[in-house]
C-alpha cells in the first residue's frame, strides 16, 4: 500500500492548535470501507483549508506496474463538505476524469469509476478544488 499526504497551513476561527490535532489523529487512523475486499493499493490524504481554490491541493501515485482498481472511496473529516476531481491515467497514456463531493458527516462515498477505466491505471491523482470548512480528505483505491 502507499499512503501520499500532504499539509496545509491557513486561517481558522476555532483553536488551531486543537483543530490540527483532531485532524492528525483522523489521518494517522486507518481508513474506513464500504466493503472490505482487499488491502488498499494507494491512499491518498490531505488536510483542506475552507474554500479552497482549484489546484489547492493535489496528490498523486504512480504505480510501478499497472494495476487493476477494484474501487475508490472518498472520505473527509470535519463537518463541512469536500469537492475533488479523481484522475486515473492508463498504460496507453488516456486520463479519464471522474468528479466527486463527499458531505464529511454522511461517511465514505464509492466513486462511480467507468468499468473501461479500471484495468491498466498506472498513475492516480486527486485533486482537491473546495472545501466548506476546514478538514481533511482521503482517497482510498483499492
Amino acid at each position: 500500500m502507499t499512503l501520499c499526504a500532504v499539509s496545509l497551513v491557513g486561517c481558522s476561527e476555532v483553536d488551531p492548535g486543537e483543530q490540527a490535532g483532531d485532524i492528525a489523529l483522523w489521518l494517522d487512523q486507518a481508513p474506513s470501507a464500504v466493503r472490505d475486499d482487499g488491502d488498499e493499493l494507494a491512499v491518498l490524504a490531505a488536510v483542506a483549508d475552507r474554500g479552497e481554490e482549484a489546484g489547492g491541493s493535489e496528490i498523486s501515485v504512480t504505480f510501478e506496474e499497472p494495476v487493476t482498481i477494484r474501487r475508490v472511496e472518498l472520505e473527509c473529516f470535519g463537518d463541512g463538505s469536500v469537492e475533488g476531481l479523481l484522475g486515473l491515467t492508463s498504460a496507453a497514456g488516456a486520463v479519464d476524469t471522474t468528479s466527486a463531493r463527499a458531505s464529511c458527516t454522511e461517511g465514505v462515498l464509492e466513486l462511480d469509476i467507468p468499468e473501461s477505466s479500471r484495468e491498466g491505471v498506472t498513475k492516480v491523482s486527486f485533486s482537491s478544488v473546495a472545501s466548506t470548512e476546514k478538514g481533511a480528505w482521503r482517497v482510498i483505491v483499492r
